[in-house]
């Protein structure tokens, strides 16, 4: 199956982002697991897992993960994207999120 891509510049930075416009299943399962694995639940609800683990940093977990699904290259580069993309101008990465989040809903991107 070819992956169809999507093409797009952030408004400060002006870089170039070449993005997924969709995800598979599988993949929308993977960034769902980052959650959900940081988590043992028994069956009466109680968490059995010793550790705890703040909600921040669940957040974190599956931004990265989506992160890494859906954007394909920023300026034609295809590796450490996430660091990239954390180090951009906050409207730039504000940008790219939205487009993250659009492809990982399922919905359009239209800029």
């Amino acid at each position: 199956m070819e992956i169809e891509t999507q093409k797009a510049i952030t408004p400060l930075g002006k870089q170039e982002i070449v993005f997924k416009k969709w995800i598979t299943g599988g993949e929308q399962r993977e960034i769902r697991n980052t959650i959900i694995s940081q988590v043992e639940v028994s069956r009466s609800g109680e968490i059995t897992k010793g550790e705890t683990i703040k909600g921040n940093e669940l957040v974190k977990l599956a931004e990265n993960k989506a992160i890494e699904c859906v954007i394909v290259s920023v300026d034609g580069k295809t590796e450490n994207l996430v660091e990239t993309i954390l180090n951009m101008k906050v409207a730039d990465f504000d940008y790219v999120m939205k487009i993250v989040n659009s492809v990982t809903s399922g919905t359009d991107f239209l800029g």
